[in-house]
């Protein structure tokens, strides 16, 4: 066998237009394999990234409007645009002073937020979209919040004299980014009571 491949490769001859096709083909096959493996490697790190975004957003939203639950004195869930329970107003012990209040912003697909504690007087915060992602100009949010409610979730309400208000509130987002994933997150959080 080895003979003949000498032989056959010994003569000056070349290769025929068969073998140089067989060649061509064989390697265009293993070519488009290794394209496409790399395209499927690069969709799955993108797809991961962009999740990894609206995660990180989501949390780092739900984290601030936690922790300014919990050392509220007084939570009041309102609707916000004709929208129902898209508003969450919190007041302060007078140690802290002020308010804070969450909103959803419906027409622009925002979360944002008023914070005058502690005398900050910040007004019309975007929460989300965090980061501007946006490649250019005029260009939609790279994070669109789909949806945004504040759900009481103790049996007594505004009439508990102890809570002064909603004890345990609830707040449930969805997040979308440009390419059509959505994410929906949610957590409760317990307001400290004030007497």
């Amino acid at each position: 066998m080895l003979e003949f491949f000498i032989k056959r490769f010994s003569n000056n001859k070349g290769l025929s237009l068969i073998e140089i096709v067989t060649a061509l083909l064989i390697s265009s096959i293993a070519f488009t394999g290794l394209l496409v493996a790399y395209t499927d490697g690069v969709r799955y790190v993108r797809d991961y990234s962009e999740r990894s975004v609206m995660y990180s957003e989501g949390t780092a939203a739900l984290e601030t409007i936690s922790r300014f639950i919990r050392v509220s004195s007084r939570a009041l869930i309102k609707s916000y645009g004709g929208n129902r329970r898209t508003k969450l107003e919190l007041r302060f012990p007078s140690e802290i002073g002020g308010r804070t209040e969450f909103y959803y912003v419906d027409a622009v697909h925002e979360l944002r937020w008023n914070d005058s504690s502690e005398n900050r007087n910040k007004f019309n915060m975007v929460l989300i979209p965090l980061m501007d992602y946006r490649r250019a100009p005029g260009e939609d949010a790279y994070i669109k919040v789909k949806h945004c409610e504040f759900t009481p979730m103790d049996f007594m309400g505004v009439t508990n004299p102890l809570t002064q208000g909603y004890g345990l509130i609830k707040t449930e987002l969805v997040l979308e980014n440009v390419y059509g994933d959505t994410l929906y997150m949610s957590n409760v959080t317990a307001k400290r009571n004030r007497f």
